[in-house]
Order: C-alpha cells, then sequence, then structure tokens
C-alpha cells in the first residue's frame, strides 16, 4: 500500500465519472450519427487537467508523482505538460 510506504496518496474521479455530477443526456440517434454531427463539448481535456492542478493546489503540494491507467493516463501526461511544475 502506498500510504503504508510513506507515500501520501490523493485519488479523486475525473468529471462525470462518478455519481455527483452528470452531463446532459445526448440523443439515441445511434453512435455513428451522433459522431457525425458537430457540437461542442461540455469542456475539454484541458479543463480535465486544469481540474487535477486544482487538486493539487487545494491539498497545497507544489508537486507529486502522477500516476493514471487508461485515459487518467492521458490526463497525466498532459498534466506533466500543461503544468510542469506539479508534476
Amino acid at each position: 500500500m502506498p500510504a503504508g510506504a510513506g507515500f501520501r496518496p490523493a485519488v479523486f474521479d475525473l468529471r462525470d465519472s462518478g455519481e455527483s455530477t452528470h452531463i446532459v443526456q445526448a440523443s439515441t440517434t445511434g453512435p455513428y450519427r451522433a459522431m457525425l454531427r458537430r457540437r461542442q463539448a461540455a469542456y475539454s481535456a484541458e479543463d480535465l487537467v486544469d481540474d487535477a492542478a486544482s487538486v493539487l493546489d487545494a491539498l497545497d503540494w507544489p508537486a507529486a508523482h502522477v500516476l493514471g491507467a487508461s485515459f487518467g493516463g492521458v490526463v497525466a501526461q498532459r498534466l506533466a505538460l500543461r503544468h510542469p511544475a506539479a508534476s
């Protein structure tokens, strides 16, 4: 366990991945038609990266070792690029 090894883990869910917020349900016209529609997303990948940086700020951590799996790994990499002092 990381905490037992002297680490202080901070774990959080990305927007709309838990049950605290929900995006507006898209129409059920089918996935291919939905892909062809041009709509502005509710938030960008950079917004998710900035959310991760905000968690570090709220914890008053100037930097952290960042780990993510699957899309969380993408967010971790983009955090290193967008906020290099934090990761």
